[in-house]
């Protein structure tokens, strides 16, 4: 009688959560009404605004749904804001303006109402930089300067040390210091670069991973990992940066793509089930502009 009494009283609470559930699911994204920035408008403030930042005009906007490439419309949603990293409870518009230039898929988190921007992000191409909400300023190391510190830390690191020859830069970030806060270990820096490296050579790859306070040069956190070569267990190379859109994804036939998606799906399912916590960005070159929906720091 006792369990019949337990499984009863679980069976009410659950019953009683059910319409909560809905209504959160219900309440994160909705449409925009009353006196809500409509889409077309949060459309040309997003692009006005990373004109202004980047001095670059986006075109070519587009995005992507059941993996097919939709011209003229950036992927945006609306509902609170506190879910793509706002600092507010109201309603926001979060666009992600994929585009044709080499400011790649900014992020722009808009207030529903004002139209003031409340996060944003972008990738400069050209230098293989993301900036996450905020620019270094002349009090700030350089970009050069932070690769410089972590070239001197990852060399020396290694037996034996490694040569700056086979040293390359793969990638930067700069941002909050607390956008990383995890990882770091000293919390009082206001803001942080990150910079990646990989060492290379025919039998062996090393990644080396740096956070530096952006004021000071301090290590706020480094790590250094083995990578396996394009020959190894990974077969065709899944993990060194496969880049499908270098491989005319988007001009295949229907039929073209449903046999390149044959081959590279498993490959890429293979590998993430072996690599559970690849990094996003590798992921996303990975599975070539995954649908997702992610909180903005997590970048």
């Amino acid at each position: 009688m006792k369990r019949i009494s337990l499984f009863a009283a679980m069976w009410l609470c659950f019953l009683l959560l059910i319409p909560l559930v809905v209504c959160a699911d219900t309440d994160t994204l909705h449409e925009p009404s009353g006196n809500k920035i409509q889409a077309e408008e949060a459309v040309t403030l997003a692009c006005q605004f990373i004109k202004e930042l980047t001095g670059v005009k986006l075109t070519g906007l587009y995005s992507v749904e059941d993996g097919m490439k939709v011209e003229g419309q950036p992927e945006m949603y609306f509902g609170p804001g506190w879910q793509w990293g706002a600092d507010t409870q109201e309603d926001c518009w979060i666009l992600i303006l994929r585009n044709q230039t080499a400011i790649d898929t900014p992020i722009v988190v808009l207030h529903g109402i004002t139209g003031e921007v409340l996060y944003w992000e972008y990738t400069q191409q050209t230098i293989n930089c993301t900036y996450l909400n905020s620019l270094p300023t002349d009090d700030h190391l350089s970009l050069q300067q932070a690769v410089n510190i972590a070239q001197s830390r990852f060399m020396p690191a290694m037996e034996p040390p490694l040569s700056a020859d086979g040293i390359r830069f793969t990638g930067a970030a700069f941002g909050d210091a607390d956008t990383w806060v995890a990882q770091a270990t000293n919390t009082e820096a206001e803001s942080a670069w990150k910079i990646e490296l990989l060492y290379e050579d025919p039998d062996r790859q090393y990644g080396y991973i740096g956070y530096f306070d952006a004021a000071s040069g301090g290590v706020l956190r480094e790590m250094i990992h083995e990578r396996t070569p394009a020959s190894g267990g990974d077969g065709a190379g899944i993990g060194q940066g496969e880049s499908f859109i270098d491989m005319g994804f988007w001009n295949m036939s229907i039929e073209e793509k449903a046999q390149f998606s044959e081959k590279w799906i498993p490959l890429v399912n293979a590998y993430l089930a072996r690599h559970p916590y690849a990094p996003p960005t590798q992921q996303s070159v990975l599975l070539c502009y995954p649908l997702r929906i992610r909180h903005p720091r997590q970048g």
